[in-house]
């Protein structure tokens, strides 16, 4: 893996997601997708105007109403109430989150990742580029523009929305919107918050993406969905 701060383009001098000399935002959202473009593999779309019948199925139970534990700047724990198909009531605890973004960074056939330290971890995670919507009104494909710049240092010309997922269905409502981004150019790194000034931007080879997985250097969710799909869907 190879330092990146600078990419071969150079320093860029686009603007972020408002600016006029650079790539605006993603021009479609989680629920909109451009043309996959030559080279690349056709792709059903995910948006939710074409939603499987299946997504939204309840099986029947009833949600009634929920109550905050504890909230946090941008997290509620909260207990909520249930009503089961035969009549029973019954409760359950989850986080409720506003969502993040996620960004499949692709220069020529490697990835851009990040490696920052992971309180919850204890250790340092290697990374795809990603934050939580915790700006009010920020959309999905404006905060991906934004966590690129901010964390690799690097700006897209290209935007396409792969997959919005779960997280962890079992605990918390957070949904991961992730973003293929290619036509990479880089400048410098905005980085914001304590974790992000001690961040380090490095480079995968795509076609090591299932070895690093399989030893273990590639441990992150998120990472490892992002990298499949992009693998996939670049051919």
């Amino acid at each position: 893996m190879t330092d990146v701060s600078q990419g071969p383009g150079g320093p860029s001098d686009a603007g972020g997601p408002s600016g006029t000399s650079g790539p605006s935002a993603p021009s479609q959202g989680p629920g909109d997708q451009r043309p996959s473009g030559q080279g690349r593999k056709s792709q059903t779309s995910t948006s939710s105007g074409s939603a499987h019948p299946d997504r939204d199925r309840t099986g029947g139970f009833t949600a009634l109403g929920e109550r905050a534990v504890h909230a946090w700047r941008s997290f509620r724990l909260v207990e909520a109430e249930f009503e089961a198909p035969g009549g029973e009531r019954f409760s359950r605890t989850f986080l409720r989150h506003p969502g993040a973004a996620g960004i499949v960074a692709i220069d020529g056939d490697e990835a851009v990742l990040v490696r920052q330290y992971r309180p919850v971890m204890g250790r340092e995670v290697l990374e795809i580029p990603a934050g939580t919507l915790d700006r009010p009104g920020e959309a999905p494909a404006a905060c991906a523009v934004r966590e690129l710049a901010e964390e690799a240092g690097a700006r897209a010309a290209h935007w396409e929305h792969l997959a919005t997922y779960g997280v962890a269905v079992g605990i918390s409502d957070e949904q991961l919107h992730l973003y293929l981004a290619t036509e990479l150019t880089f400048g410098e790194r905005e980085a914001d918050g304590i974790e992000e000034q001690t961040m380090t931007v490095e480079r995968l080879a795509l076609a090591d993406v299932p070895a690093a997985i399989a030893d273990g250097r590639l441990a992150d969710s998120k990472t490892i969905i992002g990298l499949l799909m992009a693998r996939d869907r670049l051919g």
